[in-house]
């Protein structure tokens, strides 16, 4: 069994965003973030919906940019190149997910 991340960005830096949920893309996108979505924008997508959750730092909701499945009993080994070129959402770093997939 996994845990279910969602990584936003606030100020260049990962957060892991709190309260995560899915919106409709085309209808809520510019009212919930407050901006027009920029072409070629990495974001956790579901069809016509976005991922979205809440910043542990300025408060605001930010669009998901990284879902990771992180394990229940992760591995813990040290966060490397590896972890930072990641395609896929499965992670046992000790970074818990913050680093996965960063470079991609």
């Amino acid at each position: 069994m996994a845990n279910t991340k969602y990584f936003g960005s606030c100020n260049g830096e990962a957060v892991l965003l709190s309260n995560p949920g899915y919106a409709d893309r085309k209808n809520d996108f510019e009212r919930l973030i407050g901006r027009p979505i920029v072409q070629g924008e990495k974001m956790v997508r579901d069809c016509q919906l976005f991922a979205l959750g809440t910043c542990p730092n300025c408060g605001k909701i930010h669009v998901a940019e990284r879902v990771i499945f992180y394990g229940n009993q992760p591995k813990l080994h040290k966060c490397g190149a590896r972890c930072m070129a990641a395609k896929g959402h499965d992670c046992e770093c000790q970074c818990g997910g913050a680093n996965h997939g960063k470079a991609a």
